[in-house]
């Protein structure tokens, strides 16, 4: 590659890169300008938007927090009309903002008797829709699937570490045993198992977890909770990585 070529591919990179950066910011601006209007969801669809072109840039946390605020707000006004399944709803959305002050507002808002009893009166008024139950019943739906969801994150970010402690015994042993010999060391290191058998049941169990996965964010029944859900997995994925990879570089 000659000066110029390096030159133009050097610009190209910051060019893509100034322009990433310049849509987080207005996605940024847009998401607030949306909300101080309150326009919750245009803020919501531009908050999100951030996370879904840099899952790991600090921007997407501060969007992330700032979309927890505004389903928040969106829950206390939905409240205040009267609308106590959308208030319901937005505040269970809220409680998986990374801010504990905004999970804590959102369990209180869930919890409290204003709340409650609007529910009742509103299931007296109207039949639920599909995939819509309301009430109680609602809330105790998306709890589960939103902490089973959780629990995913753990499992994934717990299998990437081993996936990345696998790949660095391979290297670290280097040319000492080779083949099938070496893959076998370090199968017993990291998983504690040699047999082909071990390794059929990892990667069905891998399918699996991916498929139950899937399951949870399809019966969310809310796009943007299941988005948020798949950054969650994206990130947690990759902290779980850097984790991994500065240990095997200690070793």
């Amino acid at each position: 590659m000659n000066r110029f070529s390096r030159c133009f591919l050097l610009f190209l990179i910051l060019f893509v890169y100034g322009c990433s950066t310049v849509s987080r910011t207005r996605d940024l601006d847009s998401g607030n300008v949306a909300a101080s209007q309150g326009q919750w969801v245009p803020a919501i669809l531009a908050f999100q938007s951030v996370c879904q072109h840099a899952p790991t840039d600090a921007a997407c946390f501060t969007a992330q927090a700032r979309l927890g605020q505004v389903r928040l707000q969106a829950a206390e006004q939905a409240q205040k009309r009267n609308e106590m399944v959308e208030a319901q709803r937005y505040a269970i959305l809220a409680l998986v903002s990374p801010e504990e002050s905004t999970r804590q507002k959102a369990s209180e808002l869930l919890t409290s008797d204003a709340l409650k009893q609007g529910l009742v009166a509103s299931q007296g008024r109207q039949e639920p829709g599909p995939g819509k139950r309301g009430g109680d019943a609602d809330e105790k739906r998306l709890r589960a699937l939103i902490k089973e969801a959780d629990t995913f994150l753990y499992v994934f970010a717990a299998a990437e570490k081993k996936r990345v402690a696998f790949d660095t015994c391979l290297d670290r042993t280097g040319d000492n045993p080779t083949g099938e010999l070496l893959t076998n060391l370090c199968r017993e290191e990291i998983y504690k198992d040699t047999s082909e058998d071990g390794y059929r049941t990892r990667y069905t169990k891998e399918r699996t977890d991916e498929f139950q996965w899937r399951r949870v964010l399809r019966d969310f029944h809310d796009d943007a909770l299941a988005q948020t859900y798949k950054q969650k997995k994206t990130k947690a994925i990759t902290d779980a990585k850097a984790i991994a990879e500065r240990a095997g570089a200690q070793l």
